[in-house]
């Protein structure tokens, strides 16, 4: 039977690097759930307004009104309310089957659109521990768990990105145990082609060692710990920083002074793997500085174990627990000292020994399955 409802994807963002909204749009396009994928989100910087991602996959993005996009207490209070009016509208005007919300800034928006304004099956995509965000004030996480306790009620599926994750919400909330979909790429094959290598665009020889980061360039992820340690590494041992965020000005001033610090803009979700396949070792060096990182299993971790290269994660519950799980890699206490010690003793001949050793990860196929059946289930019921 041909769809003829489309899907939404609501998300709080600017969706430039939104690589889980788009699997789960292509997957449910692709599979014949729905008749086109939209995506909602908000509009920053110079991004199109309208964008088509895929194959009737477009993501849309809402200009806030030109009051409100000045720097003013009130405008920049008032954001968040008038997008969420204005994304509930313009869901509910292309008449889904589903409403997808990606954030818990995004379930308002989404509980308008499928429970109020129009009628449709609501889930909740939490993409991280939502209400334990990292950098939110104590008074604040209250109230968001507060506003959280009642949206996941009134959501018909609720999907988590870790097992940890999943669990926390069962018992705080006490629903049942969520769905696990984890934050992890299409598979190499699945990728689209190889791109110019990172060892390529930086000039390094074959014998340099190349560390990569991947992810936002903000506080909290261990970002700090890394340059220091690399400024007192030998000079072939090289970081290489790929991404966006606040402290970039402040990085590229240390990577002017340090040759063997880089940062790179990121470069599309489905350059990645085969843009750094050609360095050696991958970081995730998170800081255990909230509940959500804590328990998170980032994105990085799956690109790089698919690009072939081990992982350095940082001592936390679920990225230590897949390193002990799934091998390819080590685990490191997030301390300039201990991150300088295991930099140095990695060599080539060491990452061949971890990477012959390392036991398969997951796939975005089997997750992509559970989420298809979820979608199944509800456009069914």
């Amino acid at each position: 039977m041909t769809p003829t409802a489309p899907i939404v994807h609501i998300y709080y963002s600017n969706m430039a690097h939104e690589s889980r909204l788009l699997r789960a749009a292509k997957a449910a396009v692709e599979e014949g759930l729905a008749s086109e994928a939209i995506g909602i989100g908000y509009q920053e910087g110079a991004f199109a307004d309208e964008e088509v991602m895929a194959d009737r996959v477009t993501f849309r993005r809402i200009r806030p009104p030109k009051w409100s996009s000045g720097g003013g207490k009130i405008a920049r209070l008032m954001r968040w309310p008038l997008w969420t009016l204005r994304a509930a509208r313009e869901t509910a005007r292309a008449r889904p089957s589903v409403v997808q919300a990606h954030s818990l800034a995004a379930m308002p928006a989404g509980i308008l659109a499928a429970r109020i304004i129009g009628k449709a099956k609501l889930v909740y995509d939490a993409h991280e521990l939502e209400s334990e965000r990292t950098g939110w004030s104590n008074g604040l996480k209250r109230i968001a768990r507060v506003g959280e306790r009642r949206f996941v009620r009134m959501a018909d599926a609720v999907i988590v990105v870790s097992a940890t994750i999943a669990d926390w919400y069962a018992e705080h909330y006490r629903i049942a145990k969520p769905y696990l979909i984890r934050n992890m790429p299409e598979t190499p094959q699945e990728n689209g082609t190889r791109v110019d290598g990172i060892r390529s665009r930086l000039g390094l020889a074959e014998t340099d060692m190349i560390f990569v980061y991947l992810g936002k360039l903000t506080h909290g992820r261990g970002i700090p710990i890394l340059v220091e340690a690399f400024q007192r590494c030998p000079p072939d041992r090289h970081l290489v920083l790929l991404g966006d965020g606040s402290m970039e000005t402040w990085l590229h001033g240390v990577a002017a002074a340090n040759p063997n610090i880089h940062v790179l803009s990121p470069v599309p979700s489905a350059e990645v793997i085969g843009f750094i396949a050609s360095a050696d070792v991958g970081l995730s060096l998170g800081e255990d500085v909230s509940l959500s990182y804590r328990y998170s299993l980032p994105n990085k971790l799956f690109e790089s174990r698919h690009a072939g290269l081990p992982v350095i994660v940082a001592n936390m519950l679920e990225m230590a627990n897949f390193v002990r799980t799934h091998g390819g890699g080590w685990i490191v206490d997030q301390n300039v000292a201990d991150v300088e010690n295991l930099v140095r003793t990695i060599d080539k001949a060491e990452v061949a020994r971890v990477c012959a050793a390392a036991r398969p990860i997951p796939r975005w196929e089997d997750d992509r399955a559970l989420y298809i059946n979820i979608i199944k289930d509800l456009t069914r019921s």
